[in-house]
């Protein structure tokens, strides 16, 4: 058998941390996109349903009543 591990040194890497840095920055950009337009996937803790509701993204509550947030607060004046 050989062995197939890879140096730790090659992760440490200057080239190695800044593509993981990019990448990072990437998917986290992603996710925040998708929680603004109210997609969540249903292990994420971020969800509105374990949040009683709130979306943290948008600073809103999903449901108030039966209403949006912004329609309940129209109907209120």
């Amino acid at each position: 058998m050989s062995n197939s591990a890879v140096n730790q040194s090659v992760f440490n890497s200057k080239d190695a941390i800044r593509i993981a840095k990019i990448a990072f920055a990437e998917a986290e950009n992603d996710l925040y996109n998708k929680h603004l337009r109210g997609d969540f996937d249903d292990g994420d803790p971020n969800h509105p349903k374990y949040n009683n509701g709130y979306n943290y993204a948008t600073m809103k509550f999903v449901n108030l009543f039966g209403y949006s947030q912004d329609g309940l607060l129209a109907k209120q004046y």
